[in-house]
């Protein structure tokens, strides 16, 4: 142990001496350096290990001797130069850098300026071009909105006339009927109501108790339903005090009309004659009565023509009551001509 620790304090004091010669050496060095190198020096090759740092240290001694000469020229002409000229040269000699700067800098407000410039330009460009897509967006769908509630609306306009189409017929026609589904009541009653019609089309002289036996109604029904189909234009005829319905279409109506102006003045009994040429009575059932002198049944004009100044029965009365709304048409057609 002792041994190791001499040693140990031998290096050390060798570390020590040799630092100290080192920094000696080092010192001795500096003042050379700063003065330059001999000449001989100069061409004296530098070892490989200390190269650059030789390289730096040169280096700056050079532009400490620079920046030191230029500090003497400035000395020597600030003494040699007239009282106030100092001012003038020292801004000549920044005027240049200053400018530069200057320069420099306005070029990069310019350039940052320009870019922004461009991208306001942009943004604005994107954002009229996202506005007019937005306004044709919302036209568009307002568009498709009215179009939607236009299609709504007439989908319920024709919808609730069709609810009313047939609350109508369906309140003309009422049939007790047992055994059927719910489902089903609405199509019977309209291929009931067309029956009805073809029914009293196809006979043509139909007896009012007959109908009511027929389809199950009463007999005041069975006229309430025949005058609300006249009223709408379904059916057209003659309801004689006998009880009868007398079916005489538009057609026939329209030529019985025409033979009278035609004839200018014409007879009621002549023209009661001649109905067989002008309306077919003929029926699927044979008729009660028939015409004098004719095959086919012949209308009784007398009794058209003073029911039409009556008025019309009121619902629920005899069924055999002479009223019709063609037996107006006939008398404000042809009324002033028959005698």
């Amino acid at each position: 142990m002792d041994i190791t620790a001499v040693l140990a304090l031998a290096v050390l004091v060798g570390m020590l001496v040799g630092l100290t010669a080192y920094v000696t050496i080092f010192q001795k060095r500096q003042p050379q350096q700063m003065q330059g190198p001999a000449p001989d020096e100069e061409d004296e090759p530098v070892q490989a290990g200390g190269r650059r740092a030789a390289n730096r240290m040169r280096g700056r001694e050079l532009r400490n001797r620079r920046r030191n000469e230029q500090q003497q020229q400035q000395q020597r002409a600030a003494a040699a130069a007239p009282p106030g000229s100092d001012d003038d040269s020292g801004e000549d000699d920044e005027e240049e850098p200053l400018n530069r700067r200057e320069q420099a800098r306005r070029d990069r407000q310019e350039a940052r300026a320009a870019a922004d410039a461009a991208r306001q330009a942009k943004d604005s460009k994107i954002s009229a071009y996202r506005d007019k897509q937005e306004r044709k967006e919302k036209e568009r769908e307002e568009r498709e909105r009215a179009q939607a509630e236009e299609v709504r609306r007439a989908a319920e306009e024709r919808q609730k006339a069709d609810d009313e189409e047939a609350a109508k017929w369906l309140s003309m026609i009422s049939v007790e009927q047992t055994g059927t589904v719910e489902e089903e009541a609405g199509t019977e009653d309209s291929g009931l109501l067309g029956r009805f019609i073809d029914y009293i089309q196809s006979r043509k002289m139909v007896p009012i108790e007959e109908a009511a036996t027929e389809f199950g109604l009463r007999s005041s029904e069975v006229v309430d339903r025949i005058q609300g189909l006249e009223s709408m234009g379904r059916l057209t005829g003659v309801m004689d005090e006998r009880g009868k319905f007398i079916y005489i279409s538009r057609h026939e109506m329209e030529a019985v009309a025409a033979h009278i102006r035609a004839k200018g003045r014409i007879s009621i009994a002549l023209l009661a004659a001649q109905t067989s040429d002008l309306i077919d009575l003929e029926a699927r059932a044979a008729p009660a009565g028939t015409a004098a002198g004719s095959s086919k049944p012949a209308i009784d004009f007398n009794d058209m023509v003073g029911a039409a100044d009556e008025p019309v029965p009121e619902h629920g009365r005899s069924a055999a009551a002479p009223s019709c709304a063609c037996q107006k048409w006939f008398v404000e057609r042809t009324g002033a001509c028959l005698r």
